[in-house]
């Protein structure tokens, strides 16, 4: 479950910019994943 958290993650920072500047890094990725909540928490 971890691994499709963490595919989640990035793709929600696609879908917020465009192109390649839509590509988040790991550190943000991780940032995000700290600070989020889950719908089902």
């Amino acid at each position: 479950m971890a691994s499709a958290d963490y595919a989640n993650c990035a793709a929600s920072f696609v879908l917020e910019k465009r192109a390649w500047q839509g590509i988040p890094s790991r550190e943000q990725v991780d940032e995000r994943l700290r600070r989020g909540k889950r719908r089902d928490d």
